[in-house]
């Protein structure tokens, strides 16, 4: 790969810093904030729904000892576009899942995958 000379880079800089059609990411506004709402009234009548904390909540899984036993609670540390975490006791073991809230207003698990739909 040849080297390009110093001077051809500080043109480049210069021709792109004086571009009226290019903003500098500091000149750039900020992306709109998510439209996250948590709605815990939608899960309340659900008996797998409970409102407790991330221990109890393990300790309430182990209790009963059944893989595949699960519970929905509130999220205390995600954030408000992921407002719930499943609970998941398997093999022994216990598995918090963030439930997001995506902007179709659907519900998915984990963190946004590329080409998501």
């Amino acid at each position: 790969m040849p080297n390009i000379p110093l001077r051809s880079i500080d043109k480049i800089k210069q021709g792109y810093r004086s571009s009226p059609n290019i903003l500098s990411v500091t000149d750039r506004p900020l992306p709109p904030i998510p439209k996250c709402t948590r709605n815990d009234k939608l899960f309340n009548d659900y008996p797998w729904f409970i409102d407790i904390e991330r221990e109890e909540s393990e300790n309430l899984l182990r209790r009963y000892n059944i893989d595949g036993g699960f519970l929905v609670r509130k999220s205390k540390r995600a954030g408000i576009c992921m407002p719930y975490t499943l609970t998941l006791y398997f093999n022994h073991r216990i598995f918090h899942l963030n439930i997001r809230l995506r902007s179709d207003q659907q519900f998915a698990l984990g963190t946004e995958k590329l080409k998501e739909k």
